[in-house]
């Protein structure tokens, strides 16, 4: 073991070292190998052949050789050069094979022209594309596209569709540089016949494949992580995530969560903390479908299939006004369309969950469809999570008539620990519909459900000296989810408008029910029931409007209808009820402005109406990029953001954290604001890419929330009475720096990342001076390697935070119940004064591939979770026994193997 961890930390450690070197282009017809039997074919079926399994274009006479069969035989990884030499050899005609894989077939005297020698017929003009995947015709949003030589700056990106329009094309002779994450870069040749209608459709396809209509780059960008130059922005390839190591199957938010500014030593929640925020602090999109709640499994895995993900754009901060109604950070995430050009599938099994995904054309190639599904099994991994997070399920037994949940720790309620396995799945399922409506329309419906079903239901017995043993039996099932949906329009209304029309709805929904029947009662116990859910109808219009080729407009206006309720009470108290119906109604503009070769700006407005507080809600954003090198960039961002929905925490004495949401009420609930302010500079040299950026942000209309429930303590220094409930209004800040390291060519790549950060709130009414605030942490650095040697995969990450603040007991003092029994009450520490252990984990996998044919794979792969076993606390229990103070760590995961197997056909 120690073997293996010195080589995967010198893995990680070896992101230091750049290669500065490119590898020689290997021509077109020595880099393409034959491995084949061709004894008793004719030379024509041999040519076939060749063009259907090598995907080349022929560019010649229909019939070329005789009918008779050859004496060409067996070939092993021959280059196809040697193929055809065999094949021309002795005839009239002679070839070549361009860069583009067009087979160009002459007679002997008819001189053939490479691409480059092609004749322009036109310059200065407009040019609308597509880019597309080249096996499944996927469009790739968020693909660059530049001029290959000349300044060498972006010209344009493709949106959701994949489309582009570039202006002031110099010739339709001129060389495209095309690039998109998980996939090579690649030279793109114009010619006029590839022209049609003003249009042209370039095809990319993935590293591990060969490409068509393209010149290869040797230069391969196999990036997980691309920055994109913007401030706080990046984008995650969900493709690539196949070798990094995970938990269980690979995981989109776990990944996310090992960028700089983004926590990754949260085991237990797949929500992300990005720059002191928190999770509900984030608009995640799924196809514009807003997700309120990413959790599956306690929060050990995320909400979304990787597999049904195309695309993933972070923005950490400073985001622009088409995003609002959060105020910490975006992730907007694009679903797979399916293939156009034939079914496939992907099947996956991991030692925690199976999946499937089927997809294919429709309507004779005019649409596609996708359907994916994922469900968990309770194996020994899942036991291992489930002893994490329940902590063996320890539960102080109520006393015979207590209420439900039991009372306070060494509050004279009777002694005993109760262990139980809960019984806990979750499944999810992605569904996609698109279909091409003319030239310019394009319709699309996606739909994603996922639900988590836990049963903890449990019966055992206590007894005390001297008395007999008390039989109860509790209930306690939980369920949790989401469902979401959207229906889009897209139309590209001409070469400089395009508009995207989305109908969508999201809710999640929490409902528990918990009853105890104590000792022989025979009377039903009262139910407790607590339900939540959130609610939200989105009409959305979106337009691009591209002004000149320096200036972009976009434009458009959302409403959103919300509901939210929070009821939690039984048969004969109501603790909590809240029932919130508001409806926001929001325009935005923005300018993206290029002046000159090195100054770019994106300034926007957006306002928002909120008919709760029957005001208006002005968000003013701008960000800036100037080169002030060749390969160097500053940059900046400062905008300020509304918030209109929160997640509630209601903390408890002997249970977990229960978390419900609710929308501002402009009272209890206040609508959140922050400002952000983002400074930061890039530098690129060869593979390498360093970048650094300072954040400072503030926070208002922060809430805590307190109730007198059952299991509730309420707080310290004060009581409130059953039912009764409090909410806390606060302010912070957050402030920080981030490193970013990453090689992102060859085949090793990866990153180092560094934060150093400070979250501060400030709550009057709770305490006299700020505090850090749970989440605070001050340093955090990551390392991320990925090796690709041949047919395998070697990935490790290695994390290291400091410690998070927490309350501490530091002892307990008593008072006298009216039966003359003692109840211990605890004494605290200031509010997060104290720091826990720092915290640091490494993960390793391997992962081999098998190419079963040119359509299918099989992925095999074990992944080792926190290698070395690392002791981290999560957080420390306290309990106060006959007056004695008792002081527990609860570890997160020790050390996990667990393996996966995917097969894609």
């Amino acid at each position: 073991m120690y073997r293996f961890l010195t080589l995967a930390t010198f893995s990680c450690l070896s992101l230091l070292i750049p290669i500065m070197g490119f590898a020689q282009k290997t021509p077109i017809d020595q880099k393409i190998k034959v491995t084949h039997n061709y004894l008793g074919r004719t030379k024509n079926q041999i040519l076939q052949h060749l063009i259907v399994h090598k995907n080349l274009r022929k560019d010649g006479p229909e019939k070329i050789f005789s009918d008779e069969l050859t004496d060409m035989k067996f070939y092993r990884k021959a280059p196809i050069k040697e193929v055809l030499d065999d094949l021309f050899e002795g005839t009239d005609f002679h070839y070549k094979l361009m860069a583009d894989r067009t087979l160009v077939i002459r007679k002997t005297d008819v001189k053939i022209n490479a691409l480059d020698q092609i004749d322009a017929t036109r310059s200065n003009f407009s040019l609308l594309g597509t880019v597309k995947d080249f096996v499944t015709g996927e469009p790739l949003p968020y693909a660059t596209i530049q001029f290959a030589y000349g300044t060498g700056k972006v010209s344009s990106t493709t949106n959701l569709e994949g489309l582009f329009n570039l202006k002031n094309v110099a010739s339709d002779t001129v060389t495209l540089l095309v690039k998109y994450l998980g996939y090579q870069t690649v030279n793109y040749k114009l010619t006029p016949e590839r022209i049609k209608n003003n249009h042209v459709t370039i095809l990319m396809e993935n590293d591990a494949m060969e490409l068509e209509q393209v010149v290869i780059s040797d230069f391969k960008e196999n990036q997980i992580m691309k920055l994109s130059g913007e401030p706080g922005r990046m984008a995650i390839s969900p493709a690539q995530l196949r070798g990094l190591p995970s938990l269980g199957e690979k995981d989109i938010f776990r990944s996310l969560q090992l960028l700089p500014g983004i926590s990754g030593t949260n085991e237990t929640s797949s929500g992300l903390y990005v720059r002191g925020g928190t999770p509900d602090q984030n608009l995640i999109l799924l196809d514009h479908i807003p997700i309120f709640h990413v959790d599956h499994l306690y929060g050990f895995f995320s909400a979304f299939n990787t597999q049904a993900l195309k695309d993933v754009q972070v923005y950490k901060g400073g985001f622009g006004v088409p995003y609002g109604g959060k105020m910490s950070s975006v992730v907007d995430i694009t679903g797979k369309k399916g293939n156009a050009e034939y079914w496939q599938g992907n099947v996956n099994l991991s030692g925690l969950s199976a999946s499937a995904l089927l997809d294919g054309p429709i309507n004779n190639g005019k649409g596609s469809a996708l359907i994916a599904f994922r469900r968990s099994f309770q194996s020994s991994l899942f036991n291992n999570i489930n002893d994490v997070y329940d902590n063996g399920n320890t539960v102080a037994p109520t006393p015979p008539g207590g209420g439900p949940g039991g009372g306070r720790p060494g509050g004279g309620g009777g002694g005993g620990r109760v262990q139980s396995q809960p019984s806990l799945y979750f499944w999810d399922l992605n569904a996609k519909v698109s279909h091409q409506l003319g030239e310019k329309d394009q319709l699309s419906f996606s739909y994603y459900q996922g639900k988590d079903n836990m049963d903890n239901s449990r019966s055992f017995s206590i007894s005390r000296p001297g008395t007999e043993s008390v039989d109860i039996s509790a209930i306690d099932e939980n369920y949790w989810g989401n469902i979401g949906s959207n229906m889009q329009w897209n139309r590209q209304w001409n070469h400089r408008l395009f508009s995207s029309l989305n109908l969508s709805y999201s809710q999640y929904f929490n409902n528990r029910e918990r009853s105890a029947n104590v000792g022989r009662n025979e009377e039903e116990p009262p139910m407790d029931i607590e339900n939540n859910s959130i609610e939200d109808l989105r009409l959305q219009w979106d337009f691009d409007y591209n002004l000149s080729d320096r200036h972009q407009l976009k434009m458009g206006s959302q409403i959103d209808f919300n509901r939210a309720q929070y009821e939690w009470y039984n048969q004969d108290t109501t603790y909590a009820d809240h029932q919130l119906q508001g409806n926001t109604f929001a325009f935005y503009l923005q300018d993206e402005w290029k002046i000159g070769s090195a100054l770019s700006l994106t300034g926007g407005l957006r306002t928002t109406y909120y008919d709760i507080t029957d005001q208006f809600y002005s968000s003013a954003r701008l960000s800036a990029r100037l080169k002030i090198a060749p390969n160097t960039h500053l940059k900046g961002a400062v905008g300020n953001y509304y918030q209109f929905s929160s997640r509630i925490t209601r903390d408890n004495i002997d249970d977990r954290p229960r978390e419900f949401w609710l929308i501002a009420d402009g009272d209890h609930l206040p609508v959140g604001q922050s400002t952000h302010y983002l400074l930061g500079l890039t530098h690129e040299w060869n593979n390498l890419v360093l970048d650094a950026e300072l954040f400072y942000k503030t926070i208002d209309g922060l809430s805590e929330y307190s109730s007198a429930g059952p299991a509730n303590s309420g707080r310290p220094g004060g009581s409130i009475d059953i039912g009764e409930e409090n909410f806390y209004q606060g302010t912070g800040y957050t402030q920080g720096m981030e490193l970013l390291l990453q090689k992102k060519a060859g085949n090793f790549t990866g990153w180092v990342g560094y934060t150093l950060s400070q979250v501060v709130y400030d709550f009057p009414e709770l305490t006299d001076q700020p505090f850090y605030a749970l989440h605070d942490q001050t340093h955090e650095f990551k390392m991320v390697g990925n090796y690709k040697w041949n047919s395998w995969i070697f990935a490790g990450s290695w994390i290291y935070g400091t410690g998070k603040p927490y309350t501490a007991v530091l002892g307990s003092y008593t008072s006298t119940l009216p039966d003359g029994s003692l109840d211990y009450h605890p004494i605290l520490s200031d509010k997060n004064e104290y720091r826990l252990p720092d915290y640091h984990r490494l993960d390793v996998s391997i992962t081999h591939e098998w190419k079963l044919s040119r359509r299918s794979a099989l992925d095999v792969g074990i992944t080792f979770f926190n290698l070395y076993n690392r002791d981290n606390v999560w957080y420390k229990q306290y309990d106060i026994v006959e007056g004695e103070l008792i002081e527990t760590e609860v570890n997160t995961l020790g050390f996990t193997p667990n393996f996966f197997i995917n097969l894609k056909f």
